[in-house]
């Protein structure tokens, strides 16, 4: 892979922690502005609920949106370095490096699956007064029908491919190289942005580990193929669960 190392913080930042920023600044607006001031002191479960309602709704076509913007900036900046995004899509060669890339796909599920799918409710069902996670769970059970289509078709796929061009091909590789090679610092500092791109939450910290585990791997392999796949099917899995719950 040919690369030049021309990469700047300006540039690594702007489009690794610029959207986590935009993403917060989101929520935020629809925290003050779905429900006004004095039905939140009135009826604060009622007004979480609603709040809770919006963003699980609009927040998913928002997301979508970023990733798409975000991962063309990235396409740009790699191509003004002389690099691809492609060079990191590839798929081994031989039957050996394609079962080890199976293999690794279905690991990093499995540990999608722990954390967002046992450990997420768990930690839910201890930190949350049982009236919101009650209101949250009503949420997002009740976000219509054509958001939960478009957040399981497009969000997650998007979800899948983008972050990880991003947060790892891209956010990894150059800070690194800014780092003076230190690999394991690039790989931690990537994955703080992605967690804050999920949310200053109990799933934002959740999604800080699952950064720290696919950063991990990417180090290892300097490939996102099966870290896409992975990232793909677990965000259909977690979301179908929550969507879905009964």
């Amino acid at each position: 892979m040919a690369t030049s190392g021309r990469a700047t913080w300006d540039e690594v930042l702007l489009v690794t922690l610029v959207p986590a920023i935009l993403s917060l600044v989101m929520e935020g607006y629809l925290v003050c502005t779905v429900v006004p001031l004095k039905l939140w002191l009135r009826e604060p479960l009622e007004s979480y609920y609603k709040v809770s309602v919006a963003i699980a709704s609009y927040g998913p076509v928002a997301w979508s949106v970023m990733h798409v913007v975000f991962a063309y900036l990235v396409v740009k900046l790699m191509t003004s370095e002389g690099e691809s995004v492609r060079d990191y899509l590839r798929v081994p060669r031989g039957w050996r490096g394609i079962a080890l890339d199976a293999l690794t796909a279905l690991l990093l599920l499995a540990f999608n699956y722990v954390l967002f799918n046992v450990l997420f409710p768990w930690v839910l069902t201890l930190t949350m007064p049982a009236g919101f996670l009650d209101a949250f769970l009503r949420a997002v059970r009740d976000v219509p029908a054509h958001f939960k289509v478009y957040a399981l078709t497009v969000t997650c796929f998007t979800a899948g491919l983008c972050e990880e061009i991003i947060w790892r091909a891209y956010g990894i590789t150059r800070m690194e190289r800014l780092l003076g090679g230190r690999t394991n610092l690039a790989v931690l500092v990537s994955a703080v942005f992605f967690g804050i791109w999920h949310g200053l939450s109990v799933y934002g910290l959740l999604c800080f580990l699952a950064g720290l585990a696919y950063g991990f791997v990417f180090a290892r392999i300097r490939r996102i193929t099966p870290l896409f796949v992975a990232h793909w099917v677990g965000d259909v899995v977690a979301f179908k669960a929550l969507y879905f719950a009964p």
